[in-house]
């Protein structure tokens, strides 16, 4: 399916969660790290702050932010403006980790559930707690790419136009290469030995070409 709408994707199960394990490590790059923990927007949002300025030292590149709001959800380069109070679910991620975060009630005053995994440092005062032993047992599967809404507005050089005839609508993913027919969202498996699925994280958008017939 490709991702849109009013809601996007659903946050895989399981989730670790709550208070339990040791404040979570500051993993050096290269080790990867799981740590969750139930926060309020205010702490969400220091927490997403920090850990953009670690993955774009890392990537060389700003991360991007996929939230998701009563009605609408947003895709685009990282903007501290852009996660707002109304966030109901949501996912910071780059190539070296992800953050992402489902609020646990409707209300605005509701907790979040938020969960890192990733190789670069979360903040130095983070409430998350270490749950890295959940990685033992996982290998890093095969990347997959899920297509996007849209194709390049002819001269949107900033990438912010990609438009949808079968909806139709507008999207603005802030991405942009005029030899791409489409863009995709790439996405990684963590695994078990038997193959079956514990995580998925976004890792980046990438362009996409039709594969050619034989």
């Amino acid at each position: 399916p490709e991702p849109g709408g009013q809601r996007g994707e659903p946050v895989p199960r399981p989730e670790p969660g709550g208070q339990r394990g040791e404040p979570a490590p500051r993993p050096e790059p290269g080790a990867w790290c799981l740590a969750s923990g139930d926060v309020g927007f205010q702490r969400l949002a220091q927490i997403a702050e920090g850990l953009a300025a670690s993955l774009a030292a890392l990537d060389q590149a700003s991360p991007r932010l996929w939230s998701a709001e009563p009605g609408s959800w947003i895709l685009a380069p990282w903007d501290p403006a852009r996660l707002r109070t109304a966030t109901m679910e949501g996912r910071l991620f780059s190539p070296s980790g992800e953050l992402r975060w489902r609020r646990l009630g409707a209300g605005m005053d509701a907790s979040i559930r938020t969960v890192y995994l990733g190789c670069a440092p979360l903040p130095k005062e983070t409430p998350l707690r270490d749950r890295s032993e959940l990685l033992r047992d996982l290998t890093r599967g095969r990347a997959r790419k899920v297509v996007l809404w849209g194709r390049l507005l002819p001269g949107a050089t900033d990438g912010s136009v990609w438009i949808e005839q079968r909806v139709p609508h507008r999207f603005r993913y802030g991405f942009v290469d005029p030899a791409s027919e489409r863009i995709a969202l790439l996405q990684e498996p963590w695994e078990e030995l038997d193959g079956s699925v514990q995580f998925w994280r976004f890792v980046d958008l990438v362009p996409y070409h039709r594969p050619k017939e034989a």
